[in-house]
């Protein structure tokens, strides 16, 4: 087996892992941004919502730093709470998401393991926008207001 070979099995094994991987690290940073963040919700949402529903809704039409969050930047929290549960992963885990996506360094004969990190964040704003197409809490209230 040459060495292209070798990474592209590595790949081939790691790549449907890091997508639970990356799914549970996700869930996890929303349920700890519902806990933290209700308050925020705004007036003109349901009571019963959540920080995620909010969100979901919210970044449909406006940028992370339109939206109100007191103190500093939105995109900057949810980053700081996807990294800090990137880092809470065991070891094996992060190596899956390392692993799963080699590139070879440009002039060199080099593979370099990939940064999941921006993966989780496109997979976290992707879940948003799922969320907002698929909850029935979001479409009926989609259904109840007035445009």
């Amino acid at each position: 087996m040459t060495a292209e070979e070798l990474i592209d099995y590595i790949e081939k094994e790691c790549k449907p892992l890091s997508i639970g991987i990356i799914d549970r690290l996700c869930k996890r940073a929303m349920r700890i941004m519902n806990s933290n963040l209700g308050f925020i919700i705004g007036d003109d949402y349901p009571k019963t919502f959540t920080f995620i529903d909010f969100l979901a809704c919210e970044i449909q039409s406006k940028t992370y730093d339109e939206i109100f969050f007191p103190g500093r930047l939105l995109e900057d929290y949810i980053e700081e709470t996807l990294d800090n549960e990137y880092e809470k992963l065991p070891y094996i885990e992060k190596l899956v998401l390392s692993y799963s996506d080699f590139t070879l360094e440009l002039g060199y004969d080099d593979y370099e393991p990939c940064n999941p990190r921006p993966l989780i964040y496109s997979r976290f704003h992707s879940m948003l926008n799922n969320h907002w197409a698929t909850s029935k809490k979001i479409l009926k209230y989609l259904r109840t207001i007035s445009w």
